[in-house]
């Protein structure tokens, strides 16, 4: 299919550009359900039972009853439909935050490598077209993000930006112990520090989901560049113009910002 990238087709054209095998009705706040979250499910997820010793750690995607405690968990889900047990001091929230633009070019990517999502056939311009009417799964990123930051005045959610761990991943990791109130050696910080680098985590079958049934790593690996600023490799002048005057208005007087090279 063929688009423009103005917005202006009509919202029935877009959903069918590429559809998440078996997904349900797009749910409340947008979050695409499928077999990944019927509404059964989402409804356990809000009334899960958390423990004052739980993180969490949030984010926009390309951010077990039974777990041993202290639990760690990783969550994509909006701040609306996250446990509300959370939503005091019961547990601690790290939310991961990037660039819209690097986040939408490795989640492009994702959405072509990943099986459960169909490995999207389309183009670049085509995955623009569905940010821009909302029919990622996870929803709008900029939603996403917000029902996050207007949070900030919980003193149990600790923001960080991605691009802040790419460039001084130590400062950053001193940042997330002294939230959790873990007291680290300088060895054990900078051994965190080399097992957390890129390159690291790319090779490591651990962290590249390479051995998972979801994931083709021949299309695409999961951990692709990690660079700040690829998003110039992939959009045009005119998609800037549009993510750029987007990205003004929704995040005009919220006093949050993002670096982009």
């Amino acid at each position: 299919m063929s688009t423009n990238c103005t917005g202006t087709a009509d919202d029935e054209q877009f959903s069918t550009l590429h559809q998440i095998p078996d997904q349900f009705e797009i749910v409340e706040h947008g979050f695409i359900g499928g077999y990944f979250t019927p509404p059964e499910i989402l409804d356990k997820v809000r009334n899960y039972e958390v423990f004052e010793d739980d993180c969490f750690v949030a984010s926009y995607p390309k951010t077990a009853e039974k777990m041993p405690r202290p639990r760690l968990m990783k969550s994509h889900l909006p701040f609306d439909m996250f446990p509300i047990q959370a939503m005091g001091e019961k547990a601690k929230i790290i939310y991961v935050m990037r660039n819209p633009k690097d986040t939408l070019v490795s989640y492009y990517h994702f959405y072509k490598s990943c099986k459960s999502f169909g490995n999207f056939p389309g183009s670049w311009d085509d995955f623009f077209q569905l940010f821009l009417h909302k029919k990622l799964f996870c929803g709008d990123f900029y939603d996403h993000v917000l029902s996050w930051w207007n949070q900030r005045h919980r003193d149990n959610i600790l923001f960080l930006k991605y691009e802040d761990m790419v460039t001084d991943p130590k400062s950053n990791i001193l940042k997330i112990c002294a939230f959790l109130g873990k007291t680290l050696s300088d060895d054990e910080i900078d051994n965190i520090v080399k097992q957390t680098s890129f390159e690291i985590m790319r090779d490591n079958p651990t962290t590249n989901f390479s051995q998972t049934h979801y994931q083709d790593n021949k299309i695409c690996p999961f951990i692709r560049k990690g660079k700040i600023g690829d998003w110039k490799n992939f959009f045009t002048d005119e998609q800037c113009r549009i993510i750029d005057k987007i990205h003004e208005d929704r995040l005009a007087e919220t006093g949050l910002s993002f670096q982009f090279e």
